[in-house]
This record gives C-alpha cells, sequence and structure tokens, in this order.
C-alpha cells in the first residue's frame, strides 16, 4: 500500500555517483531485556557496507550507544567499515551536534536502514507502541542536514516508524497500520525502499549498486555461510527477534532461511545481469 515504484533504481543510481556513504541503522524494540536491538537491520546494513566498500567507497556505520556491540559484532572482521554511535537524544550536547553535522558535511550519500524514525510527537516507537526514546540517539538530524546541502538520501523501512517513511506517511496511516498515527516517522528521505523486511531491502539494494555500476556482480552479495555466520555473531552479541525476543536468529519472526531464499534470489539475477 505504501511501495514507490521506481526508488530502489533511483536510490542505486544516487549511490552509485557517491564516494562517501553513511548507513544509519539501529532499532533497540526489544525493551525487556539489556541489548534491546533486533535482528533485522544488521544484516542488512552490513551488505549495504561490503557492497560499498567494494566500489571503493568510505563507509560508516552509524547507530545507537545500546546497539553498537551488536553491529560491531556484525562488522567482525572488516576492518574497512567502521561503526560509529551517539547517545540517546536526552544526553545530547554540543559534543554530539557537532559531530553529526561534520558526518552530515562530511558524506555524499547517507542510506537509513531499519533505523527508528521519530514521530510526530517527537518520540521513537516500536511497532507496538511502546515508547523507546530513552535509548535512541536523534540520527535523523544527520539526514535532514544533509538534505538542507543538496544531498540525497535514501530510507530503507518495513512497518512505518523507521526514518525515511514520513514519504508515505499518510499511506501508512490510511493502510490501516495499528497505531500508524502514533507512532509513525516523520522524516522523508529523498528515495525510500519499502519491503517486507528491512535487510532485505538492504540485500536488495546492494545489488541494486552493483548493475547501476555495471561490476562487482559476484563481491556485493555474501553467501550463504557468510550471512549464517554473521546472524550468530549478532546473536550472541544480544540481538533478538523484533517480533518475539527471541535469541533465535529469526528476523521478524521469520526462519533465517527465508532471507537466505531471497539472497538466493538476488545472487542469481547478478549472474544472469553479469552473463547478459
Amino acid at each position: 500500500a505504501f511501495c514507490l515504484p521506481g526508488e530502489l533504481e533511483k536510490a542505486a543510481m544516487s549511490i552509485a555517483k557517491a564516494d562517501k556513504v553513511a548507513i544509519l541503522s539501529g532499532f533497540p524494540c526489544c525493551l525487556s531485556y539489556d541489548q534491546p536491538q533486533e535482528t533485522d537491520g544488521p544484516p542488512g546494513a552490513i551488505a549495504l557496507a561490503n557492497a560499498c566498500t567494494a566500489m571503493d567507497k568510505t563507509v560508516l556505520l552509524i547507530t545507537d550507544d545500546v546497539s553498537k556491540p551488536v553491529f560491531e559484532a556484525a562488522v567482525g572482521s572488516a576492518a574497512d567499515v567502521q561503526v560509529e554511535s551517539f547517545p540517546p537524544k536526552h544526553l545530547w550536547g554540543v559534543e554530539e551536534e557537532e559531530r553529526a553535522k561534520r558526518i552530515s558535511d562530511s558524506f555524499d550519500h547517507i542510506i537509513a536502514i531499519e533505523r527508528a524514525g521519530v514521530a510526530l510527537d517527537g518520540k521513537y516507537y516500536t511497532m507496538r507502541g511502546k515508547d523507546m526514546s530513552h535509548l535512541v540517539a536523534p540520527l535523523e538530524r544527520i539526514v535532514e542536514a544533509a538534505m538542507l546541502r543538496g544531498v540525497e538520501t535514501t530510507g530503507i523501512g518495513d512497518g512505518g516508524n523507521e526514518l525515511g517513511m514520513g514519504k508515505v506517511r499518510e499511506a501508512v496511516i490510511a493502510a490501516g497500520v495499528p497505531n500508524a498515527a502514533k507512532i509513525s516517522c516523520v522524516t522523508k528521505t529523498t528515495n525510500l525502499i519499502t519491503c517486507s523486511v528491512s535487510n532485505w531491502g538492504g540485500y536488495a539494494l546492494s545489488a541494486g549498486i552493483a548493475t547501476a555500476m555495471a561490476r562487482g556482480y559476484e563481491r556485493v552479495l555474501p553467501d550463504d555461510q557468510k550471512e549464517m555466520e554473521l546472524v550468530q555473531r549478532i546473536v550472541q552479541a544480544g540481538a533478538r527477534d523484533g517480533t518475539t525476543g527471541h535469541l533465535d536468529g529469526r528476523v521478524d519472526g521469520m526462519d533465517l532461511q527465508v532471507s537466505l531464499d531471497v539472497l538466493k534470489t538476488l545472487r542469481n539475477i547478478l549472474t544472469e545481469a553479469a552473463n547478459g
């Protein structure tokens, strides 16, 4: 109901032209646990980071302080991907504002994938309408500042409360998403990719970048083994299924195999493109 045609292609073409890409992610929705980060987000963010570095782009991954251990686990031994984090909004001061501005000024494309988005009342909510503002950094300020200076941005989301979904906020509310008027994000991005699972949108955009640049087809997506190892690392770091809260490697209630099937389909498409 709120899927915009052509946005994946536009995003991929824009990123293809960028030299420095910032990737914002982090959705600390499992509020009953010391590590509240969910499993949707890190795999897609890492796929994008690896795709961009494979294309010789500089990448910075940015998240909340509380989620940083999960994203560092997701990065693993990839030395060319740095992780930076910010404290929640109520702890921001001059230092955080200046650091956010430096990031905004330094990158020529910004991606937000499964990134907690600010609602109309200035708070950040889970899909169930629970307030997670005490954990969430206002990273939308990086997106907003970048767009003011003409930098293109891309949002990837699946529920309506993710950064970038402000572009279709009225459609999210009209579609009858539970709690939509309360939880839906107001921040828009230049491009918006909506999908069933945000990780899948990250995989698809990674494939799109290779297609847009007409090279690197075999390097932009992980094989099954690498993806299983990544998910194992983030679960060991405390990432939970955002639907059930279980430490089982499932994503939004779905077995990991479903995501591996999506990756296989995309790898097959890239193989055809490389041979075409």
